[in-house]
C-alpha cells in the first residue's frame, strides 16, 4: 500500500511565514536607521520623528494641565490631565496598544534629581514660548541691635573674625541682626501659573522647578543715612566668616549648579537663618521678630509696671535730695557758732582808745543783724524745700499704691518683668523651605558696622533659575534673557526703619543738687550723673558728681572677670585641656573729653513743683562742652526717662552678677539651656565650672 503523500505547501508553510515576517522587520528596520526612520503626525504638525513627536504632546499636556489648575477653569475642561502614552497612541494613526512605563514631560533631571545643564539635541516647536515669572518680594525687613563677648574660641578658629573684634580680649562685637518672612507659596504660584491662559505663552514644567527651588542666599542690603539726613550708597553685606554659604560659588562660572544646589539644599539653616556667634558674656542673642499680641489688661498691667518703676526712680531722687539738704548748713552753723564764743564781730575796739587808753564799748553790729536775717531766710527756705519734697515723697507713693492695688486686684506680680523675647521662640522653630512651607523667615547680621552710625536695611532672595541649562527647549531669541542666568532674585523688601548703632560711651544728668555756701552766698550746683561704657558683653556705669568746669571722666568698678589663654590642637580646633585664667584689673577709667560749663535755672517748670510746694520752683539744666566742641543743654529729667539709659541700667545691673562662660561650650545661651545636674557634670569632667569656678550657675544673671 502506497502511503499519501504530503503538500509542499503544508510541509514548508511554517518556514515560509517566517521567512515572510523576518522580512518585514528588515524593511522596517532598514526605514528606520538607513532612510532617517518614521515620522507621525502630531496635531497640524507633520513629519515629525518619533522623539520630537512625544516632546510636542508633552508641551500639549502641559499646557492642558496649566489650564485644568487655572483659577479661570472651564466648566468642560476635564477634570485631570491625560495620559501621555494615550496621546501617544492617539496622534499614531494604526497604533496597536502598547504597555509602557510613564514617559516624563519634557527634558529629564541631571543626575541627583537638582536639575543642571544638559546636552540634549531634542528640540521643540518654534511657537513654545515661556516666560519669567514676576519676582516675588520679602516683607518690609525688622531690624534689632545685639552686642556681646564673643567666644575666644570661635574667634581662634574662624578665619577672618579677628579683623571684626581686635586682637584684645574681651572680644566685644556690635551688631544690626535684620530679619522679614517671605511668601514661598505665592513663589510657586507665580511658578506654576499660566502667564496669558489660552495664548501661546506656556507655564514652566513642574519638574523644572522644583528641583531649582533651593534657597541659595539671603542678601542683605545695607545704606547708611547721614547726619544730614540724605543717603549713603547701597552697600551688599558679606556673609559671616566661617557661616556656609554658596555666594561665592554662584560667583564661580566654573562650579557646577548641580554642586552648589547640593550645598545649599544641605545647609537650609546656614543659608537661611544663621545663628550669631557663641556669646561668653552678655545677653542671649535672638534675632528680630513682631512684638507679642497682649491682651487688654496685659497692655495695662505692663504700663503699670513701668510707670512703678519710674515712680521708683523718681522717690529715690527725690529722696537723695532730701538728705543732701538736710545736711547741708550744719558746717554754716558750727562756723557761726566758732564766731559767736571767739567773739568775733559781736564787739568792736572802743574808739579814741589814745593815750588814756580809752573805754572799749560794745555795740550791735549792723553786718551781724543782716548775717542773722540772711541765715533766718535761708532756714526759712530750707523748710519750705524740705515739705515740698516730702509732699512730692508722699504724691509719689500714693501714685505707686494706685498702680500697685490695681495690679493686685487683676492677678498680676508687681515685679513682673515681662522680659518675652519672640526672637527666641523663632530660633527654635524649623527652618521652611521653598518647596514646602506657606512662608519662610529669614534673616542675617551686620557686624561691619561702625558706632553712633545710622543705617537702612533691605533683603533679597536668591534661588535657582528653572530654564538654566535648557536652551535646546527654549525659542532662541529667549535663550539669553531664560536660561542665560544660573539663578533668580526676588523682588527687593521695602526698606526697614532706620536703626542708629551706639556709641561707645554714654553719660546722663540724673540731678542737680544745690549746697549752701558756707558764708550764706548763692548756693553751689552739684550735678550727679551716671557715665557708661561697654565692656566684657555688658554696659558698665560709673557714677560720677560735676560742678562746672569739670570734664566728666567714669571711673569703673568691675565685678570679677578673666580672660583665657589657650592652645589649639593639631587640627586647628580648641583644646580645653591647655585653658588658663588671666585675672581682669578691677577698675577701668574712661575719659569722655565732655566737660561741665554752668548749671542754670531752666524756663521749664516742673510738674511736680506744683504738688505740696511753691509753684514757679526752678528746675535746673547744665551746659556742657561736648566731645565735638559743641554747646549742648541737658535736662537731668530728661536724662532719667531716656530710653537708651534704661536699657543701659539694666543690662549694667546685670553685669554686676553675670558670670563669664568658659570658651568651647557654646556660650551663655547653650549653657542656658542645660540643666543645673549637665552643668555640673560638665564642670566635674572639666576640672572648673563656668566663670573659672566662683560657683552659680554659667550665663547671664548667674
Amino acid at each position: 500500500m502506497k502511503g499519501k503523500r504530503i503538500n509542499p505547501i503544508e510541509r514548508h508553510g511554517e518556514k515560509l511565514f517566517f521567512l515572510l515576517t523576518l522580512a518585514v522587520l528588515l524593511v522596517v528596520l532598514v526605514k528606520q536607521f538607513a532612510t532617517g526612520g518614521m515620522s507621525v503626525k502630531v496635531g497640524p504638525k507633520d513629519g515629525l520623528s518619533i522623539g520630537q513627536g512625544y516632546d510636542e504632546i508633552a508641551v500639549r499636556a502641559e499646557r492642558l494641565e496649566g489650564q485644568i489648575k487655572s483659577n479661570e477653569l472651564d466648566a468642560k475642561a476635564p477634570t485631570e490631565a491625560p495620559s501621555v502614552i494615550e496621546l501617544v497612541q492617539a496622534a499614531i494613526p494604526g497604533a496597536q496598544p502598547i504597555a509602557l512605563a510613564p514617559i516624563p514631560l519634557g527634558l529629564p533631571d541631571s543626575p541627583g534629581g537638582s536639575g543642571g545643564a544638559y546636552n540634549d539635541s531634542t528640540t521643540v516647536g518654534q511657537d513654545v514660548r515661556y516666560a519669567m515669572p514676576a519676582p516675588t518680594a520679602p516683607a518690609t525687613p525688622l531690624v534689632k541691635r545685639y552686642a556681646g563677648a564673643i567666644d575666644p574660641a570661635t574667634v581662634s578658629t574662624t578665619p577672618g573674625l579677628g579683623s571684626y573684634v581686635g586682637a584684645v580680649q574681651p572680644f566685644d562685637l556690635h551688631a544690626i541682626t535684620v530679619a522679614t518672612k517671605f511668601d514661598a507659596s505665592a513663589l510657586r504660584d507665580s511658578f506654576s501659573r499660566d502667564p496669558d491662559g489660552d495664548g501661546p505663552i506656556l507655564p514652566i514644567p513642574g519638574h523644572w522647578w522644583r528641583g531649582q527651588l533651593i534657597l541659595l542666599d539671603v542678601e542683605i542690603w545695607r545704606q547708611e543715612i547721614y547726619p544730614g539726613g540724605e543717603n549713603g550708597p547701597e552697600t551688599l553685606i558679606d556673609p559671616l566668616p566661617g557661616v556656609v554659604s554658596v555666594r561665592a560659588q554662584l560667583e564661580d562660572p566654573d562650579m557646577p549648579m548641580p554642586e552648589i544646589l547640593k550645598a545649599a539644599e544641605d545647609a537650609p539653616r546656614e543659608i537661611a537663618r544663621p545663628d550669631f556667634y557663641p556669646v561668653i558674656a552678655g545677653e542671649v542673642w535672638s534675632p528680630p521678630a513682631p512684638p507679642i499680641v497682649y491682651s487688654k489688661a496685659e497692655a495695662e498691667a505692663i504700663r503699670r509696671r513701668a510707670e512703678i518703676a519710674r515712680i521708683d526712680e523718681e522717690i529715690t531722687t527725690h529722696e537723695q535730695d532730701l538728705d543732701e539738704l538736710q545736711q547741708s548748713g550744719r558746717p554754716n552753723q558750727r562756723s557761726q557758732r566758732g564766731a559767736r564764743e571767739s567773739g568775733f564781730g559781736d564787739t568792736v575796739a572802743g574808739v579814741g582808745g589814745g593815750r588814756g587808753g580809752g573805754r572799749g564799748r560794745t555795740r550791735p553790729s549792723g553786718r551781724n543783724d543782716a548775717a542773722a536775717n540772711a541765715a533766718k531766710r535761708a532756714r526759712e527756705a530750707k523748710e519750705r524745700r524740705e515739705k515740698m519734697i516730702e509732699g512730692q515723697i508722699d504724691d509719689l507713693k500714693s501714685e505707686r499704691q494706685e498702680h500697685v492695688a490695681w495690679l493686685t486686684e487683676q492677678g498680676f506680680k508687681v515685679d513682673d518683668d515681662h522680659q518675652d523675647d519672640p526672637g527666641l521662640d523663632l530660633v527654635k522653630e524649623t527652618p521652611g523651605t521653598l518647596k514646602e512651607s506657606d512662608a519662610i523667615n529669614v534673616w542675617g547680621s551686620d557686624i561691619s558696622v561702625e558706632p553712633g552710625a545710622t543705617y537702612r536695611y533691605r533683603i533679597r532672595l536668591v534661588y535657582g533659575n528653572p530654564f538654566f541649562g535648557r536652551e535646546n527647549v527654549i525659542n532662541a531669541d529667549q535663550r539669553a534673557a531664560l536660561s542665560g542666568p544660573r539663578v533668580i532674585r526676588s523682588g527687593f523688601s521695602p526698606w526697614s526703619d532706620a536703626v542708629t548703632m551706639d556709641e561707645s560711651n554714654y553719660y546722663y544728668l540724673t540731678r542737680v543738687s544745690g549746697q549752701s555756701s558756707a558764708l550764706g552766698g548763692a548756693p553751689s550746683r552739684v550735678v550727679y550723673a551716671e557715665v557708661y561704657t561697654f565692656f566684657y558683653g555688658f554696659w558698665r556705669k560709673a557714677d560720677v558728681r560735676l560742678r562746672p568746669g569739670d570734664p566728666i571722666v567714669g571711673e569703673f568698678e568691675l565685678p570679677a572677670l578673666e580672660t583665657f589663654e589657650f592652645a589649639l590642637d593639631g587640627d586647628g580646633r580648641f583644646n580645653p585641656k591647655s585653658l588658663a585664667k588671666i585675672p581682669v584689673d578691677s577698675t577701668l577709667e574712661k575719659f569722655l573729653s565732655s566737660i561741665l560749663l554752668d548749671v542754670r535755672p531752666s524756663a521749664r517748670v516742673q510738674r511736680d513743683s506744683l504738688k505740696g510746694g511753691r509753684a514757679g520752683d526752678p528746675v535746673y539744666e547744665a551746659v556742657l562742652l561736648d566731645e565735638s566742641g559743641r554747646l549742648a543743654v541737658r535736662d537731668p529729667s530728661m536724662d532719667r526717662a531716656n530710653e537708651r539709659r534704661k536699657h543701659m541700667k539694666t543690662s549694667a545691673e546685670q553685669g554686676e552678677t553675670a558670670v563669664v562662660v568658659e570658651p568651647g561650650l557654646g556660650g551663655v545661651a547653650s549653657v542656658e539651656s542645660r540643666s543645673e545636674d549637665d552643668r555640673f557634670d560638665e564642670r566635674d569632667e572639666r576640672g572648673a565650672g563656668p566663670g573659672g569656678g566662683r560657683g552659680g550657675r554659667g550665663g547671664i544673671g548667674g
